[in-house]
């Protein structure tokens, strides 16, 4: 059965974390790895063709066969069933028990399997080609998850928790889904790691944006810490800081551009400048790691992605093994093969750029699902929690500061509550003191220290 791969992860991914982690927390990847198996006590399989063994048995809706799979009838229907609570894609909301000389055994016929490959896979993005932004990225506001009302909840999450509750009731060992934070990633693209710098920034300012010419002279020219968008030192400083008070483990990364022919790729930079080689230089001496920030040509032609990280080593001098793309502008799931063709195995982009919310239905890395052949990959998909435009951008959310406070305040607890993982995007372009309409630096403060809060160290004092 060619499902047969994709559905033993999800299970393991249900009853467990299905990803090895080192001692220091960060995943680790090995190519061709044995996939974990879901326990054997567990089934997803029609209740006559359980085995003796077998204590709980998930019932298949269909969504994997061959005559439904891919068609417009593995789509789920609005309203959605509700399951203990939970919207329930697949399946029929019901479970029963029955005795058996192992014990008891519970019958499921909600298909959390269906379910939660659906949205982990990102199922429907493959099926609606056709519902493309200006980026060709698949809106968040077309989603299932935003349509049905349950964007802002880690689904599959839910599922896992009810799901091993059910299954310590009739007396199964299960791995508890325990609060906390299983890392925090602190994560900053550099767009516009600058304000103005050369020639042709010097004349944007004098003769587009109407600066006085000492202006223009000491925003390009001068040196980089007197940039208008230099905000790293500050910035860093908190992450160090929310690093050392947080009980939980803690990385910045930055994602870096190679230069590209696309026009909103713009500016276009190298290590080089020196502006960049002053913020790469603080970086390292913060202990920063860095990532490829794959520029929009990328996301147009996939192909271009491992000349983009190629150089991008060659500058840095260093092997880079994590991404995130421009925009998001993840357009199609199997895109994400150009990854893993290139040697990149960890990537930063799960979000929508238009509404926030748990794109892929759960807070945890998981496992790229290729929609199209069911293969498990060794690609990690990292969530992302929270991204500084989508909440205040008129093309977006158009929040206020409270609420796109509530709204990622949120979106940190849900994470917290099912041990996933924290990931924040701001921009140095918005950590400013000086811009009073941009209310991102105040933000960034308040979320450090609800991450602070909710998995202190033992020896922290408030930041």
């Amino acid at each position: 059965m060619r499902h047969y791969e994709a559905t033993e992860y999800i299970l393991s991914f249900l009853l467990g974390d299905a990803i090895p982690l080192d001692i220091s927390g960060k995943i680790r990847i090995s190519r061709h790895a044995q996939m974990q198996r879901s326990p054997d006590y567990v089934a997803y399989c029609r209740p006559e063709e359980a085995k003796p063994y077998h204590r709980v048995v998930i019932v298949p809706s269909g969504f994997f066969d061959y005559e439904q799979y891919g068609r417009a009838e593995s789509m789920p229907t609005l309203p959605l069933a509700e399951w203990h609570g939970m919207p329930l894609l697949f399946g029929e909301p019901r479970e029963e028990s029955l005795e058996t000389p192992y014990g008891t055994r519970l019958i499921i016929y909600a298909d959390l399997v269906a379910s939660s490959y659906f949205l982990l896979s990102r199922y429907e993005e493959m099926y609606y080609r056709k519902r493309r932004d200006q980026h060709g990225r698949f809106p968040g506001r077309e989603s299932l998850g935003y349509r049905a009302g349950f964007l802002e909840r880690p689904l599959v999450d839910e599922y896992a928790a009810e799901l091993r509750r059910l299954m310590s009731e009739i007396g199964l060992a299960v791995q508890p889904m325990e609060p906390g934070f299983s890392s925090v990633s602190l994560t900053h693209d550099l767009d516009q790691p600058y304000y103005s710098s050369g020639v042709r920034g010097f004349l944007r300012l004098l003769l587009k944006e109407r600066l006085s010419l000492r202006a223009a002279y000491r925003n390009t020219f001068s040196r980089a810490s007197e940039d208008l968008f230099f905000s790293y030192g500050r910035f860093l400083d908190w992450n160090v800081e929310t690093q050392r008070k947080c009980a939980s483990p803690v990385r910045t990364i930055f994602f870096i551009k190679t230069p590209s022919p696309h026009p909103l790729d713009k500016p276009n930079y190298t290590l080089r400048n020196h502006k960049i080689a002053a913020i790469m230089r603080l970086a390292r001496r913060r202990k920063v790691e860095f990532g490829l920030h794959l520029n929009l040509y990328c996301s147009e032609h996939p192909d271009a992605v491992e000349a983009a990280k190629e150089e991008l080593e060659k500058e840095l001098g260093e092997p880079v093994t994590c991404s995130r793309h421009h925009y998001l502008a993840v357009r199609e799931p199997e895109d994400y093969n150009a990854l893993l063709g290139a040697g990149i195995y960890h990537d930063y982009s799960m979000s929508y750029a238009d509404v926030a919310g748990f794109r892929l239905g759960t807070s945890r890395p998981v496992r790229f699902i290729n929609p199209q052949s069911m293969v498990v990959t060794d690609l990690i998909l990292h969530p992302l929690t929270v991204m500084d435009y989508t909440l205040h951008d008129e093309k977006y959310m158009h929040l206020d500061y409270a609420e796109a406070e509530r709204v990622a305040l949120a979106m940190i607890d849900q994470t917290y509550r099912y041990h996933g993982e924290v990931t924040l995007l701001f921009h140095n372009e918005n950590l400013l003191l000086d811009d009073p309409h941009i209310y991102h630096t105040r933000l960034y403060r308040a979320l450090l220290r609800q991450i602070i809060k909710l998995s202190p160290a033992t020896d922290i004092v408030g930041l």
